[in-house]
């Protein structure tokens, strides 16, 4: 065979294969780079914040040989997402969770997800959600204990009949009493009287007066009235003592019963539920107690300040005295006991009774 046919043979091929090889170069290694002497180690491209296309290519990172590319539009959709999972991640765990207690989760948004895009930086403890707390709860009419290791209470007898009736420790405090008598009826005409003294510490503790005695014949109403033989419900002031022979001890401000002393109960008098000397006064009334004829109720006793505004028709005459049975509407108690309260009460105290 000649050279020129050898020629016509080989030629076609060579030029088949520079061809093909151009063709692979184009279509199957477009990434390869023209100089690969050039592209070694790890490469990082930094993206130009002043393109404004939004197509346009963004080389991410070189990595050996290859490089990968991400467009704009790619690479702000998964900013957002990246965005909207950490917003609601955040959202979630502030309203829902307890972040003292709680693991830390993560969320990813959906369709339903609120949008929010939150700052990757750590929020400010002011503005962080706290854990929900609650107060102690506390009554608005108990009285500030001391704070000491060994807090003393006041006398459980005490706080029981009040919590039976309608009256607190600040009832106490709102009148600055330091000596309370307190009577309970239990809906009878018989109570059980007691008393107690605020010491210097504000502790109400008991003065071991405790007794039986005696209410109204229809026991103690809210509702009572001039003669209707009911004792009043409520708290009033300890007013002055009384007695009629032997003067008592007593810190408690005193008059003595003479035969010149009466106690109005007329309501139409203007005297209505005071004490007068009548040898001082014009007489203008129906009616009225005789004070001195009631040697055995009267003997000692002191007044309960009840209706002072003298409303007609309200009552009159409410005392505390002595009494072996129900009264027409006062406190009573035996002469042995008449006399130790009379002892311990003080008017620089403040003395209150409370009658239920």
């Amino acid at each position: 065979m000649n050279k020129k046919k050898i020629l016509l043979i080989i030629l076609p091929l060579v030029t088949v294969s520079i061809v093909g090889a151009v063709l692979a170069k184009i279509f199957l290694f477009p990434s390869l780079p023209v100089n690969d002497s050039k592209q070694k180690g790890t490469e990082i491209s930094v993206h130009d914040d002043n393109s404004t296309s939004d197509n346009a290519v963004i080389p991410t990172a070189t990595i050996g040989n290859k490089k990968s590319k991400t467009t704009a539009t790619e690479k702000d959709s998964e900013n957002n997402t990246q965005n909207t999972t950490n917003g609601t991640t955040n959202r979630r765990t502030s309203l829902f969770t307890n972040p003292a207690s709680s693991p830390s989760t993560s969320v990813t948004a959906t369709e339903s997800s609120p949008v929010a895009t939150v700052p990757t930086t750590p929020q400010s403890s002011e503005t962080s959600a706290q854990p929900a707390t609650t107060a102690p709860v506390t009554f608005p009419d108990e009285e500030p204990q001391p704070a000491t290791d060994a807090t003393p209470v006041h006398a459980e007898s005490l706080r029981a009949f009040l919590d039976s009736s309608d009256y607190s420790w600040q009832s106490l405090n709102n009148r600055n009493c330091q000596q309370l008598i307190t009577v309970n009826s239990y809906g009878t005409n018989t109570a059980d009287i007691s008393m107690y003294e605020k010491d210097e510490n504000g502790i109400w503790q008991s003065c071991n007066l405790d007794t039986d005695g005696f209410v109204g014949y229809y026991g103690v109403s809210r509702n009572s009235s001039e003669g209707s033989y009911e004792t009043p419900y409520g708290i009033y002031p300890v007013g002055e003592a009384f007695y009629i022979d032997d003067e008592p001890i007593t810190n408690l401000d005193k008059f003595q019963i003479n035969d010149d002393i009466y106690w109005v109960d007329d309501p139409e008098s203007i005297y209505y539920n005071t004490k007068v000397e009548k040898k001082y006064v014009e007489k203008d009334w129906n009616s009225a107690e005789h004070m001195i004829e009631y040697y055995s109720a009267y003997r000692y006793g002191f007044v309960i300040k009840f209706n002072t505004d003298c409303v007609k028709g309200k009552g009159s005459a409410i005392f505390f005295h002595c009494s072996e049975t129900p009264t027409a509407g006062c406190v009573g108690v035996s002469t042995e006991m008449m006399k130790a309260y009379l002892g311990v009460l003080d008017k620089n105290k403040n003395p209150y009774i409370i009658m239920i």
